[in-house]
């Protein structure tokens, strides 16, 4: 589906947001195709390998730009703010209920290149999920340093729980509406993320069986994500197995949905 993507963008500058160490990425249809490529994460030592990737394609990596960045610009921010809350409130609950305001009311500050580009293919593989789960996990672990025994807590107090689907939505549409202002005129946006996730049981040596299923974005549907359908040019589902034995169970089944989808070109409204 990158490839398709690829295909369909005119020729011009490339944005891999939250990439990773781009295992996916086929870089040599990118290095061939586009002028610039611009590779944000927010883990050094992923973009880092990504770029030995890429040198096979690339001996110089001239059009080629690495940033070690935060997508949201929320979690030093957050951190900074959940190790205060901590260090002053004694109990489990009062920290929850400021750590679960702090999270729904503080903005993000996306990513934006330093040079004000605009993309003709912007391409976010597994990125949804994670912008959340990453700020989220973040603040947990923060809280459970100082609370050793909140893990039940975290799961079952009503307000860091709705705090944490609010946030999840928000920062979601939020990010959605901001990659809309790094599009170029006629841009090619690619999302891919996972849907469902199940706990996989094993029956015996040869089947395994999947008990429930859980929705990980808004709904079971990612095309709901797009304001206008008729901009979506393409949209594939597909399953993918992640063995781990945890007790009784044998690892995970992602329900993964992709689609490609035409940017609106919202800067000209911004300009004006």
């Amino acid at each position: 589906m990158i490839r398709e993507a690829a295909a369909m963008a005119d020729i011009g500058q490339v944005a891999l947001l939250g990439c990773g160490n781009c295992a996916d990425i086929p870089f040599g249809f990118l290095s061939d195709k586009f002028d610039h490529l611009d590779l944000v994460d927010i883990d050094g030592d992923a973009l880092r390998y990504a770029a030995l990737t890429a040198l096979q394609f690339d001996s110089d990596l001239r059009n080629y730009e690495f940033h070690v960045d935060d997508l949201t610009g929320l979690v030093d921010r957050l951190e900074e703010k959940a190790l205060a809350i901590v260090a002053e409130e004694p109990t489990a609950l009062g920290c929850l209920e400021q750590l679960g305001k702090e999270l729904t009311s503080t903005p993000p500050a996306f990513w934006r290149p330093g040079n004000a580009s605009r993309y003709r293919l912007i391409l976010c593989s597994g990125v949804l999920t994670q912008l959340q789960a990453t700020i989220r996990e973040s603040m947990e672990d923060i809280f459970l340093a100082r609370h050793r025994d909140g893990q039940r807590l975290l799961c079952r107090h009503p307000g860091w729980t709705t705090s944490v689907w609010a946030f999840a939505r928000k920062i979601e549409q939020a990010f959605l509406e901001h990659l809309d202002t790094l599009c170029a005129c006629e841009s090619i946006i690619y999302l891919q993320d996972t849907v469902h996730v199940s706990w996989l049981t094993q029956v015996d040596p040869r089947h395994l069986s999947a008990s429930g299923a859980w929705i990980a974005t808004r709904t079971s549907s990612l095309a709901d994500y797009v304001d206008d359908k008729e901009r979506i040019l393409s949209q594939r589902s597909w399953d993918w197995i992640r063995p781990g034995q945890t007790d009784d169970l044998w690892g995970r089944l992602y329900g993964v949905q992709g689609l490609i989808y035409r940017g609106q070109d919202k800067h000209k409204k911004l300009d004006a």
